[in-house]
Parts: structure tokens; C-alpha cells; sequence
């Protein structure tokens, strides 16, 4: 067995998908790349986004109410970085990709994103020096090409992880196995 040595206690969720949020601030599209993005409600669909509370995107949020994630593929690193590098304060970022809308008029999608879903902030939750924004997700689009069987494909999609605390992007990996299955070797027989 691998000896465990204690580390950093912010290190741990290691790593985490790129999203890009998409919101109007000041009568213009502005995003901002997350990470800390997360699926907490299957019905209705749930997303939570942690979001420091000095960004200029969390402004847009509070004065609209909505929001959009778009999930960054790896044909969007480059443009993904320098929203993370550049704050909307001081640059305009809404030319870095060609947005539209869904139902909700505040929330800009990036049209070169795979996966866009427009979401609308039930709650916030005041933490330190961030705020957890809990959205339901009110219309979800996927690019056509992007599908296998009707049903989103990772080879197709090409999503990036972030790594913390290296500060990385990194490609997923190769199939490993179906889940809600593999498990099924361990299960002791029903008699």
C-alpha cells in the first residue's frame, strides 16, 4: 500500500472541468472561465458555480439573475485563458466569441462551445471571498455533430480539466469503463 503523506487541504478536488460563464454586465456580453462548477439537482437540473465575489461577471449575476455555462473544449484554450487572465472591469470580452441567446435574454452562450446551457440563479450563498451560485438549468443546446446515439459523446466534445495547484489544463483520458456496472463484479450474489 502507498504511504499517505498530508498535503495542502485546498488541493483536493483534483481536477475539475473548464466552464466558461456567460453574462451581460453592463449592457455587454462578459465571461469568465469557472472550474468549481458542479451538477447538485438531477429534477429539476441543478448547477452550482462558486464565484469570487470581486469578478465583474459576478455582478452581471446579481443585477440579472441568470447566467450561462459553457462547457471550454480544447479548441477554446487559448481563448478560455485570456478570459481568466483579462477582468471585463478593464477589457471588453465581448467580441472573444460569437454569442447568442436562448429564453433568457441576459445570458449569452458562446456559439463555439459544445455544450451551452442558459440558467437561472434560485440562490446564493455568501461564503468568504466567494459566493456558491445554485441555477436551474432552463434550456441546454449541443452542437449536432457532437452526439453518438442521440447522446452527448466526450470524443466528440473534447472538454479540458483543470489542475490546482500546478495550474494546468489537461485533456481527459481514454475510456476506462461504464459506470453504475463495473461495480457490479463486487455484488454479492441475491439468493
Amino acid at each position: 500500500m502507498a504511504k499517505k503523506i498530508q498535503i495542502n487541504n485546498h488541493d483536493f478536488a483534483y481536477p475539475t472541468p473548464v466552464f466558461i460563464v456567460g453574462v451581460n454586465v453592463d449592457n455587454k456580453a462578459n465571461f469568465m472561465p469557472a472550474s468549481w462548477v458542479t451538477r447538485v439537482n438531477v429534477k429539476p437540473n441543478i448547477m452550482a458555480v462558486s464565484i469570487n465575489t470581486n469578478r465583474h461577471s459576478y455582478k452581471g449575476i446579481l443585477e440579472h439573475k441568470v447566467f450561462s455555462l459553457n462547457l471550454a473544449s480544447t479548441n477554446l484554450v487559448t481563448e478560455t485563458d485570456y478570459c481568466a487572465i483579462v477582468s471585463g472591469k478593464k477589457e471588453d470580452k465581448s467580441g472573444v466569441f460569437n454569442s447568442f441567446y436562448g429564453e433568457l435574454e441576459q445570458a449569452p452562450m458562446i456559439e463555439e462551445s459544445p455544450i451551452c446551457a442558459e440558467c437561472k440563479v434560485t440562490t446564493t450563498v455568501d461564503l468568504d471571498d466567494h459566493a456558491l451560485v445554485v441555477a436551474e438549468v432552463i434550456n441546454t443546446y449541443i452542437d449536432e455533430e457532437c452526439l453518438t446515439d442521440n447522446k452527448p459523446d466526450i470524443n466528440k466534445i473534447k472538454p479540458f480539466v483543470f489542475t490546482m495547484p500546478d495550474n494546468n489544463y489537461w485533456v481527459t483520458g481514454e475510456y476506462l469503463a461504464p459506470a453504475w456496472n463495473i461495480g457490479k463484479k463486487l455484488k454479492k450474489s441475491q439468493s
